[in-house]
């Protein structure tokens, strides 16, 4: 792997939902469809950092949490919401490819 720098953004979220619901959350917008890992996304309760490893099923990697966790996700959102998402995902993927942005 080459590091290279990234834009770092930080988000303050007020929500009654449970820190573990919004782990699943946003490791269901980590992954696309494919499977490949489109961004890393923290989530720190106070100056507690909540791992993905409180979600973990027995034997689960990251990628099937992630893959379960997306599935779960785009079962919530309505079919216009699925699709923006989707055509997101596949943006970024071309992105990534050094294809155009369009």
């Amino acid at each position: 792997h080459i590091l290279m720098p990234v834009q770092i953004y930080r988000l303050r979220l007020f929500t009654f939902l449970s820190t573990l619901l919004v782990k699943e959350l946003l490791m269901g917008l980590e992954y696309a469809e494919n499977g490949d890992r489109l961004a890393d996304f923290d989530l720190y309760s106070g100056r507690d950092k909540i791992s993905w490893g409180s979600l973990k099923d027995r034997g689960a990697g990251r990628a099937n949490l992630g893959k379960t966790a997306r599935e779960k996700l785009f079962s919530r959102l309505s079919a216009r919401d699925r699709e923006r998402l989707t055509a997101m995902e596949h943006r970024l993927l071309r992105l990534r490819q050094g294809g155009n942005n369009g």
